[in-house]
């Protein structure tokens, strides 16, 4: 999630109210009326649930027709249920973070997550300034990142700065899950590269 051109509040808004199917004061207790980022094909608002006062996220997909053309099979669900995934798969690792999905307030078009306090990795100086060390969460990184390859036979296929954040907790928090599986030919490149490694050693 970066800075990006944003789309009109009010379209973001009707979207939200035509998916969810109810009014945004019976779902929120407090919206931003602008998005805090924005994403490839749709923006960023942070709001606070009215039933549980949860801190969220809301992704929402709004296009224009071209790129609703381009982008057909675009869904927030698949998208939620890959963020699922990876918070199953990492639930042994303490300094990874990974969001929990609010399935009761996702549409294909709305995806609404928990909201992650953190800095982006590019912002060095504001991370040190927490008492973090930035090597400890490129090491953590590096660490995921062989795991998705070599184990799990996917991987996190936009992992930009944007969408992954230091938390003042030290951990290592992906907010974005657009991911990819692993062709076995390219799995089999990283096992035989490893192997030759290991032999090396």
């Amino acid at each position: 999630m970066d800075s990006l051109p944003t789309f009109l509040d009010e379209q973001t808004f009707e979207c939200i109210e035509r998916e969810l199917g109810f009014p945004l004061d019976s779902i929120y207790s407090s919206i931003s009326p602008s998005p805090i980022a924005a994403v490839s094909l749709g923006q960023v608002y942070k709001a606070r649930l009215k039933y549980s006062g949860n801190l969220l996220s809301d992704v929402v997909a709004l296009m224009d027709e071209l790129a609703r053309r381009v982008y057909q099979e675009l869904n927030y669900v698949q998208e939620g249920q890959n963020a699922r995934r990876f918070k199953k798969l990492y639930a042994d690792k303490q300094d990874v973070l990974v969001p929990d999905i609010f399935w009761d307030y996702t549409s294909s078009k709305v995806l609404t997550m928990e909201w992650i306090e953190g800095t982006k990795l590019n912002h060095q100086a504001a991370i040190e300034k927490q008492g973090l060390k930035v090597l400890d969460l490129v090491n953590i990184g590096i660490q995921c990142s062989l795991r998705q390859h070599l184990e799990y036979g996917y991987f996190h296929s936009d992992p930009h700065p944007g969408n992954i954040l230091a938390t003042p907790e030290g951990k290592l928090a992906f907010l974005d899950f657009d991911v990819s599986p692993i062709v076995p030919t390219l799995k089999n490149f990283f096992d035989d590269a490893l192997n030759s490694s290991t032999k090396r050693q």
